[in-house]
């Protein structure tokens, strides 16, 4: 048969065609091998596939290098792949070691970025640096349970704790300015319970938000029992989830 199409099986009625790189590549897989060489001939071809091959893997590693995390501009000025941990300070709070990372003039204005859930704060490697060169003095914090930060199985896990971690980080690194807070996920949602909160309205301690992929909240034990949420709205959610 030959090697025109690649044809999916009749449950999916689809025909995909394959470009003329991945016919050549089917062709020389599906080439029957040679019969009758000697056995010099066929170990020339063996070294001279093996030697094709580890080429082509030394290629890809080299083209994937460029495409390592980097957590900060100083990381990816340096040779070594993997600087990710070299960069990250240590805070302690509540005897809790906190996790970040910082870039810009301490004189900048400040901004916080805050992680989605599962990730840490090198999820903003490349958002740093941008904001450095922009005059800022950015921040990217790994909450409590993630990243380089304390995993402690006595702490009781929340929104409330975590907007509290913020608001306590925000007065150490800028105990004199209002801060940025941008957020992802579930640092949006940390970002607004951080300035709804008598920290950020009262004491305005929050210039202002950026909510990138806003998540609505960690459960239904979230809509039901957080402060944060309107005592009428909790009524109407106690049906629904409770």
């Amino acid at each position: 048969m030959p090697l025109d199409a690649i044809v999916v099986p009749a449950t999916t009625p689809t025909t995909l065609y394959a470009s003329k790189r991945q016919l050549k590549l089917l062709q020389c897989l599906t080439k029957p091998k040679p019969s009758g060489l000697r056995p010099e001939t066929q170990a020339r071809e063996q070294t001279r596939w093996g030697t094709v091959a580890a080429f082509g893997a030394l290629a890809a590693f080299q083209r994937s290098r460029r495409f390592l995390p980097r957590c900060c501009k100083r990381c990816s000025e340096q040779t070594n792949s993997d600087n990710s941990e070299k960069c990250v300070q240590y805070w302690n709070w509540r005897g809790q070691k906190v996790a970040y990372r910082a870039e810009g003039p301490e004189s900048g204005q400040a901004v916080v970025l805050i992680h989605g859930f599962g990730v840490s704060g090198m999820t903003y490697r490349r958002t740093l640096p941008a904001l450095a060169d922009a005059g800022f003095r950015a921040y990217a914090v790994d909450l409590i349970g993630f990243g380089y930060s304390a995993k402690s199985a006595n702490v009781d896990y929340s929104t409330e704790l975590w907007q509290e971690l913020i608001a306590d980080f925000c007065d150490a690194m800028s105990p004199k300015t209002s801060v940025y807070l941008v957020g992802n996920s579930l640092g949006s949602l940390v970002s607004l319970a951080a300035a709804a909160s008598f920290w950020g309205r009262e004491l305005k301690r929050v210039r202002g938000l950026v909510l990138l992929n806003c998540g609505a909240g960690m459960n239904s034990k979230f809509l039901l029992t957080s402060k944060l949420v309107p005592l009428s709205f909790r009524l109407v959610a106690l049906p629904l989830f409770g």
